[in-house]
């Protein structure tokens, strides 16, 4: 409840004008305004203290008078209008202040004195109990805020404490998982190392031979420059020939398991300590077929789809290779292009145009393509990344390469040119390591080779000469071990049971050879869907055959015609 006149804002200004406090509540460490005045006692005593004193049975009779505060000893502000003068008066009517001046407009107004005003308003009972409540009031808040201050303190040392917990339980755990990683790694690491030592192992006394073989042509090669050294030369290669074909002769021998045939000859002779229980004889022992028995089910399992939407002519594949059970990498000369084919859903995953007719491709694992470009005389590598291919380096070939084939980090290849008929093994840079060309008297060993396919072993390498008619057997150094000639044989593979697989353009067939070259069959025909066939694949975890056609019936080469290879049981 304010007091009629009353000026906005002046009552807190008032307040810390007073000139004096009482004096109980000072002892109480408070600071209320003055109220009255004991003239006994000689105290200020505020509203409340005041009726107490005036009440007590020791001081009922006490001489008492209300008081008014001191007026404010700071100036009133100063005039906007009139600099010089103060604001001191207050039109009730207007609701306005200013000086003396401006209430020179005001005449017939009622206005008040501020001073006056200020000091009346301050000497309520409302004023004073508004000051006790505010008192009280600014004492709660306080403590409240003191409370507040020392729970948001325990709050946090709570939170602190909980966060180390779960950065100890964090380590812990990081620790642990660590520590089990590393045990599973080392066991894998461990396994996988006895498991490669156990592969290697296998072919150690091969690749030693093949490293002995290059060192000794290097001698060889050094030697033949020599004039003086020309008959230790010829000696010399002679030995080193004979040596290659003792052992890859043992190596077949011992691969194929075969048991010599011992014969014991009593002695007639006067015996000594050498001839005391006679003597062996080694017969000359019969190497027989290696590969296990298997056929292969004409009944046609289904045909996948080879043609892209942006091929413009009809099929030519010449070059099959698997990825993986369900991607076929194809070569397509007729469309210069090489495709991936998702053979599980029939449909091509990726496509990319090359510059030139592509003629056979081989996969280098884990994500990369070769494919040989024969009119451009180089080896064009693809990677397959991402499920997409793109080209990144190229091999430059001394002729026009033909068939490729990828085996431990090495590519063989074939030149078909009629000049220089060859077989080269190249590393991956493009390095040549060696190159099969002539036999023993000097003459070409080939005449227009074209694909090649790999023992289970990788021990043996079979191409297929379309000019002499016939499959070549070679070992790994390039030594004749066989050859069959009936057809113009194509494309060539090899099952992982050793069973080769070749087929004839010309004769529209398919043929199945054990993997000594004999007991050739004609296991597919034009009876069972073949015409033209030109590039074969063998998927070794499906047991299946992949055949691709170049005939110009466009519903047989624009796809691949896929059979079931199946093992005979066992007598």
């Amino acid at each position: 409840m304010g007091v009629p006149g009353c000026v906005p804002g002046r009552k807190e200004e008032v307040y810390h004008n007073l000139g004096q406090f009482c004096c109980n509540c000072e002892a109480s460490e408070r600071r209320n305004s003055v109220f009255g005045y004991c003239k006994n006692c000689q105290i200020h005593l505020c509203n409340k203290c005041y009726k107490i004193h005036k009440t007590d049975k020791s001081s009922v009779y006490h001489d008492m008078e209300k008081t008014s505060p001191i007026p404010a000893k700071d100036p009133l502000p100063k005039c906007p209008q009139h600099e010089d003068e103060e604001l001191k008066y207050h039109c009730r009517m207007h609701d306005e202040i200013g000086c003396f001046a401006c209430m020179l407009s005001h005449k017939g107004c009622e206005t008040d004195y501020i001073p006056d005003i200020s000091v009346q308003y301050a000497s309520l009972d409302e004023y004073t109990e508004l000051e006790v409540s505010m008192q009280s009031l600014q004492e709660r808040l306080s403590e409240n805020l003191k409370t507040m201050k020392k729970n948001s303190f325990h709050s946090e040392r709570a939170f602190q404490i909980s966060i180390d917990a779960i950065i100890a339980r964090k380590m812990a755990l990081v620790e642990y998982i660590n520590e089990l990683e590393q045990k599973v790694r080392d066991e894998a690491e461990a396994y996988m190392k006895d498991s490669k030592d156990k592969m290697t192992k296998v072919q150690s006394d091969l690749n030693h031979l093949e490293l002995e073989m290059l060192n000794t042509n290097n001698v060889l090669s050094k030697l033949k420059n020599q004039k003086k050294y020309n008959s230790l030369f010829v000696e010399a290669k002679h030995a080193a020939k004979e040596m290659v074909k003792y052992f890859e002769k043992m190596y077949e021998i011992s691969r194929r398991n075969l048991v010599s045939d011992m014969t014991y000859i009593p002695t007639k002779k006067h015996m000594n300590d050498d001839t005391i229980f006679g003597y062996i004889v080694i017969g000359k022992p019969e190497e027989k077929p290696y590969s296990s028995p298997e056929f292969l089910d004409n009944r046609k399992i289904t045909q996948v789809n080879i043609k892209s939407e942006s091929d413009k002519k009809v099929c030519y594949a010449t070059g099959l290779a698997l990825l993986s059970p369900d991607q076929l990498a194809i070569a397509d000369k007729a469309n210069k292009n090489v495709k991936i084919v998702d053979v599980s859903h029939d449909q091509i995953v990726s496509h990319i145009e090359l510059t030139s007719s592509p003629r056979d491709i081989t996969v280098i694992p884990p994500d990369q393509l070769a494919v040989t470009l024969r009119d451009e005389e180089r080896i064009q590598l693809l990677t397959t990344r991402k499920g997409l291919m793109r080209k990144t380096e190229q091999i430059l070939t001394a002729g026009n390469c033909r068939g490729i084939k990828y085996y431990d980090r090495k590519l063989i290849v074939t030149f078909d040119g009629k000049l220089r008929p060859k077989i080269e093994i190249l590393n991956l840079n493009g390095d040549v390591l060696c190159t099969f060309q002539h036999n023993e008297s000097g003459s070409n060993i080939f005449s227009e080779p074209k694909c090649i396919g790999l023992s289970p072993d990788s021990s043996r390498i079979y191409v297929t000469d379309f000019s002499k008619m016939c499959i070549f057997q070679l070992s790994r150094l390039g030594n004749l071990i066989g050859s069959f000639g009936r057809q113009r044989y194509m494309g060539v593979a090899v099952s992982t049971g050793g069973s080769v697989y070749a087929c004839s353009k010309s004769s529209n067939s398919v043929y199945q050879m054990q993997d000594d070259l004999s007991n050739d069959e004609a296991v597919l025909t034009i009876n069972d869907g073949i015409k033209a066939p030109i590039a074969l694949a063998i998927s070794n975890t499906r047991n299946m055959l992949y055949v691709s056609c170049g005939s110009n019936d466009a519903d047989v080469s624009n796809k691949l015609h896929v059979f079931k290879i199946k093992h005979k049981p066992d007598k």
